[in-house]
């Protein structure tokens, strides 16, 4: 009981954090994102074994934290790809057509969302980190309330998913706001990873 209490609670500061101010600290966070979600998937494989799902968060954060640092960029346009693909297989899926249909669509957003994150970093990285924290505070709310918000014991829970959406959407706009112009990431400042250091001059 404590345990879930306090991984709740974690969940739910650290998505508010990840929602409203994921952009500026979008390297150092992902190693924290690993060992969150590591934990929960180590907790789903090993339900029984707490220990077991600590070292699977901590076997996640220490790969995220390795890769954030020298491959971010590409996790970024792997991760856009990942989800268009999603999406077009999903929605050929929806309409009933045959699964080869599918993976057609599926390549073909997954090539255009490809694009898009490479291309605008700033603002994927903004939307991406906003939506991801919105997942985090409604799986930590998950731990008070399983029945009502809980993803693993109500897989068609429509509720988690549109208030997600709407959460994360008002994250995005947020950041828009708060780091509108500033090029952390396609044109990152001198002397330093983009989180560090003097913050970059905003675009012109």
């Amino acid at each position: 009981m404590l345990d879930n209490i306090l991984l709740g609670t974690l969940g739910v500061l650290v998505g508010l954090v990840v929602t409203f101010y994921g952009y500026a600290i979008f390297r150092m966070i992902l190693p924290v994102l690993g060992l969150f979600y590591g934990f929960i998937l180590g907790r789903s494989f090993f339900p029984d074994s707490q220990w077991q799902g600590w070292a699977l968060g901590i076997v996640f954060a220490i790969a995220l934290a390795v890769l954030a640092y020298a491959y971010w960029s590409a996790l970024m346009t792997v991760g856009g790809a990942f989800i268009g693909f999603s999406l077009g297989y999903m929605f050929g899926d929806w309409l009933v057509l045959p699964n080869w249909v599918n993976a057609m669509i599926g390549i073909i957003l997954g090539a255009g969302f490809a694009l898009v994150y490479f291309y605008f970093k700033d603002l994927m990285v903004m939307v991406w980190t906003a939506f991801a924290g919105a997942g985090i505070i409604f799986a930590g709310l998950a731990f008070f309330w399983p029945t009502v918000l809980g993803w693993l014991g109500n897989s068609s829970n429509w509720l988690t998913f549109i208030l997600t959406l709407v959460v994360g959407a008002i994250g995005a706009i947020a950041q828009m706001f708060i780091f509108s112009g500033l090029a952390y990431y396609s044109a990152p400042p001198a002397g330093g990873p983009p989180y560090m250091g003097a913050p970059a001059s905003r675009a012109s």
